[in-house]
């Protein structure tokens, strides 16, 4: 009877460390993720390295939560993270550096920062890595993928959709002091450039989905390539360097 007993003690045990292997651990996919970007970091003290949640959402269609952690907004150059957990606790993550990272992100009509290191991969391609890791976990079609970036822009990043009625806003401009000073005309026709690509586009009624991500200062494009499987970002900065401003007192 005791060895049944013990037997059967070390099948629970061999059980509960599977299960907690199984378990998402966003933590974990963080702390990977550091360890392969290390810029997420740099320049940052102790307290500053640090990624707070922020909200976690689940595709109604999918079932995949997709969760939002951030250094503090007060930080100077904070990013952000979003973590992916399917149905069968599979997670993966992906940054979302700060606009500094420009070849990151791979901005239109945009320079790169001379002094800032370069990542070497971009937004998309880890994207579209993430989709390809949730894919070989789940069965959902593409028309579910989508759903799934969808509800990333809108109820995550808390984006809102471009269109014939809402095109003025494109014209929005910030003005952030954590990046270098840019010259006023240079700021101008990069804007302008922005506003008539995407205008002509709207106007035409392409098939591309526009959206504004007013808090990251971003514009998102986004299509997708049926014959690849792959989602195709064109992705528009829009903020600019200016110098802080300076407190008067009286």
């Amino acid at each position: 009877m005791k060895i049944h007993k013990i037997l059967f003690l070390i099948i629970i045990v061999l059980i509960q460390g599977c299960k907690k292997n199984n378990e998402p651990n966003p933590a974990q996919r963080i702390r990977d993720l550091v360890g392969k970007f290390p810029q997420l970091i740099e320049g940052k003290n102790v307290k500053e390295r640090g990624f707070k949640h922020i909200r976690t959402v689940i595709d109604g269609e999918t079932k995949v939560q997709i969760q939002l952690y951030s250094q503090g907004e007060r930080i100077n150059n904070s990013h952000q993270i979003i973590v992916f957990v399917n149905k069968n606790k599979k997670s993966v993550a992906i940054p979302l550096f700060n606009n500094r990272q420009r070849d990151y992100w791979q901005f239109a009509n945009d320079k790169l920062i001379s002094n800032v290191e370069k990542v070497n991969t971009t937004f998309e391609k880890e994207y579209n890595a993430a989709i390809s890791i949730l894919r070989k976990e789940n069965t959902f079609k593409d028309a579910l993928e989508t759903d799934l970036l969808i509800e990333l822009l809108r109820s995550v990043l808390h984006t809102q959709r471009i269109n014939n009625e809402t095109l003025e806003m494109c014209k929005i401009k910030y003005a952030v002091s954590d990046i270098p000073v840019e010259n006023e005309d240079s700021v101008r026709v990069r804007f302008e450039k922005n506003y008539d690509e995407i205008k002509e586009n709207v106007k035409n009624y392409n098939i591309t989905y526009y959206c504004y991500d007013t808090h990251s200062h971003r514009i998102y494009s986004i299509n997708y390539d049926e014959n690849k499987k792959v989602y195709k970002f064109k992705i528009y900065r829009h903020d600019f360097g200016a110098e802080p401003i300076k407190p008067i007192y009286l």
